[in-house]
């Protein structure tokens, strides 16, 4: 039987804020391709958790979408900007967690953290993003 606990990043209210500022990441980018999708109060959704989307663009020929755009959305982004606080978050909310489950070891998750906070001291670091696949099709 699993429970709230076996989800690997946890279920505690510091991972839960850190989905928040993650939202408000993407909110934005969320919003414009709503807009260029023509979605309007009443429109139907699908948001795929899809990794890199290898499976997803086939099942969704496979059940019927008619995709009609596909962007690869990548950041790269100084401590200034905004969007470095989605990892900054990450690592300062899950390095402990991953300690806990066994993944990696605490020597790591201190240099990890170590790391990041020096590079969040230098004005010019650059950060690259993890690639977001956005998907728009119809059905």
């Amino acid at each position: 039987m699993s429970s709230a606990r076996d989800y690997v990043l946890g279920t505690h209210q510091a991972e839960i804020d850190r989905l928040g500022l993650q939202h408000q990441v993407w909110r934005p980018h969320m919003l414009d391709a709503w807009s260029r999708a023509g979605m309007t109060r009443g429109s139907k959704v699908i948001d795929f958790g899809a990794g890199p989307g290898y499976a997803l663009l086939p099942l969704m020929t496979d059940i019927g979408f008619k995709v009609r755009e596909v962007r690869p959305l990548l950041f790269a982004v100084h401590p200034s900007h905004f969007t470095w606080q989605w990892p900054a978050a990450f690592v300062a909310t899950n390095a402990a967690r991953l300690v806990e489950l066994g993944r990696v070891s605490r020597q790591w998750a201190d240099a990890v953290e170590r790391d990041f906070i020096a590079l969040a001291a230098n004005p010019d670091a650059i950060l690259v993003t993890p690639l977001v696949m956005e998907i728009i099709a119809e059905k």
